[in-house]
């Protein structure tokens, strides 16, 4: 069942349905324009996000390797205890990065990672 709502009863009803349009037109218009605004900012947000994320992973991967080779390296109990230190440093920052909150939800709802 649908229901018509009556035409104004005031000035021509050419006239009235062309400004009509032209009202429905001018909002569809700006609707468009905020859309494409807001996904232009959602873009850049993505962007950044991600290449934190990128620049993370890379320094993770670098500290890892560094750790790796000054253990390998060590000479003495100083240098062993160094490389121990920084593989250390390198987990803790991994772990506590990956069960923030907000990291793991937003992984589980942009669908890369399901299972955590």
């Amino acid at each position: 069942m649908t229901m018509r709502l009556p035409r104004p009863r005031h000035g021509d009803p050419t006239e009235t349905t062309s400004e009509l349009r032209e009202l429905a037109a001018a909002i569809l218009r700006d609707d468009v324009q905020t859309l494409a605004r807001t996904t232009a900012y959602l873009r850049r947000s993505y962007r950044v996000v991600f290449l934190g994320y990128v620049a993370m992973m890379v320094f993770g991967v670098a500290a890892i390797v560094a750790a790796f080779v000054k253990g390998l390296t060590a000479a003495s109990v100083g240098e062993a205890a160094a490389a121990v230190g920084l593989a250390g440093l390198t987990v803790g920052i991994f772990v506590a990065f990956s069960m923030h909150p907000n990291y793991r939800q937003a992984l589980t709802r942009n669908g890369i990672a399901t299972t955590a």
